[in-house]
This record gives structure tokens, C-alpha cells and sequence, in this order.
């Protein structure tokens, strides 16, 4: 028998995330620099003295007339010159803690968490409807434990896909899935491991018993009514899915008989 490849994943900060906020410090950095150095440097490295600039400065006609050190005697009495330098201050210090920040959250998350290994689970409720009764089948597990029919995603498989594959192989139907009705529960499986689970439901048409020809992981099967199967259920999770997906049935039967 074809062992199945289950998918697990790990969940904990993307790499991708401190690549691309490494590119944004960087950026940040040099813009910083590139401002702090062009407004704020400029006058000394260039030996220019914007408190003793001639007066004509601005005079177009005048031989001493500059357009950019005009701009900047216009604007600097006004604010402008100074806004610059605490702008390029105030993003050096900013882009500063970034750096610290982005590197305190590389060391908590790479040595101090825990890493939380996901599993993920399809599956569907199982009906069939007998003299207008809604009927569900519970699954009895080996384990131990009375259950909806759900099973481990194979790498490469939809959602879809595995849910339909489960059933047969649990079951041994063959049953259209109604992803219209879609509902997904999560429990822990032990320490740092969870499992997603994902339900669908589908209806049974064919006129034969149950049975697991698969690997023997159901030693029996049931029939029964909502209430009955609320009652045989295991888990909580379970019912809650069980009770939705009845609404769901119930209120699509009633659109379909209009």
C-alpha cells in the first residue's frame, strides 16, 4: 500500500518579510543620508554662507544672481531649511530602530519560538435523504472515537480533491462535492501541532452499505438523524459542523422544492 505524503506546514514569520524590509531600511538609509547631507551639508561643504548672501541673490539681472541658493535664502527664514534637516533627523533615527527592531524580532522568532507544525484535513458530511428525512453518516473509528468522514491532504491535491478521495476510500462512495457549504474547524493535536480541518458536505445517491476497503481506519458505520447524531459524536467541533451544515441542507432543499 502507497504511503500518503501529508502535508505539514510550519508556521512562523516569512523570510520574504525581512528581505523586504532590509531593502526598505536600506532605501530609507540612503535617502536619509542623500537629504541630510544635500540640505543640510551643502553649505559648508561647498563653502557657501547662506546667513551672508549677497542681497541680489535673486535678481535675475544681477551677476549674482543663483537660482538654487535663491530658492534656499527664500525658504530657509520660513522653515524650510530647518524642516528638512529634522525630517532627515528624525528618518536616520527612525530607519535606526528599524534596524533594531527587524533584528530583535530575527533573534526572538529564530531561537525562542516554538515551532507550530500545521496539518491539514478535508472531508464532507455524508447525507442521503429517505422520506424526506435527512439522514448523516457517523464514522466509527478504530481509534475509538465516532467521527465525520475527514482525512490527511496529499501533496498536490485541492481541497476538493481530497475531500472527494477520503470518502471513497473511507466509504467506498463516489459523491459530487457541494463546496457551497464550507466550514473549517482547528484543534491541537499535542504540543506545538494543530490540524486544520475542512468540511464540505455531499449527498449519497448510491443504494449500497458503507465499507473501508482502504486500510481498515473505520471498523463501522451509521445512519442516523440529526439528534441521534449529535449525541454519538465525539467531539464538539463535530457537532457544531454537523448542526451547520443541517441548517445549510435544510434551507437549500426549500429553494430547490419552490
Amino acid at each position: 500500500m502507497k504511503t500518503k505524503k501529508v502535508i505539514k506546514e510550519k508556521k512562523y514569520i516569512d523570510k520574504n518579510f525581512y528581505y523586504r524590509l532590509a531593502i526598505y531600511v536600506v532605501l530609507m538609509l540612503i535617502l536619509s543620508y542623500i537629504l541630510g547631507y544635500s540640505i543640510t551639508s551643502f553649505s559648508m561643504v561647498a563653502g557657501i554662507d547662506l546667513v551672508n548672501l549677497p542681497a541680489d541673490i535673486c535678481d535675475e539681472s544681477s551677476s549674482n544672481y543663483d537660482q538654487f541658493l535663491c530658492f534656499i535664502n527664500t525658504y530657509k527664514d520660513g522653515g524650510f531649511y530647518y524642516a528638512f534637516y529634522y525630517v532627515s533627523l528624525i528618518s536616520i533615527i527612525l530607519t535606526s530602530m528599524a534596524i533594531v527592531i527587524t533584528n530583535v524580532l530575527y533573534i526572538v522568532n529564530r531561537f525562542f519560538f516554538k515551532v507550530l507544525h500545521k496539518e491539514k484535513s478535508c472531508g464532507a458530511v455524508l447525507y442521503k435523504v429517505e422520506d424526506e428525512t435527512i439522514k448523516y453518516l457517523m464514522l466509527y473509528m478504530a481509534q475509538g472515537h465516532i467521527s465525520l468522514c475527514k482525512g490527511h491532504q496529499v501533496e498536490g491535491e485541492s481541497d476538493e480533491e481530497t475531500a472527494k478521495r477520503e470518502i471513497k476510500e473511507e466509504t467506498g462512495y463516489d459523491v459530487n462535492i457541494n463546496s457551497d457549504f464550507n466550514e473549517m474547524i482547528n484543534y491541537s493535536l499535542g504540543e506545538n501541532r494543530s490540524k486544520d480541518v475542512y468540511f464540505y458536505i455531499a449527498e449519497v445517491s448510491e443504494d449500497k452499505e458503507p465499507k473501508d476497503d482502504h486500510d481498515d481506519e473505520v471498523v463501522g458505520f451509521k445512519w442516523c438523524k440529526l439528534e441521534e447524531g449529535l449525541d454519538i459524536l465525539t467531539y464538539d467541533t463535530d457537532r457544531t459542523i454537523l448542526i451547520k451544515a443541517d441548517r445549510f441542507i435544510k434551507k437549500m432543499n426549500k429553494k430547490k422544492a419552490k
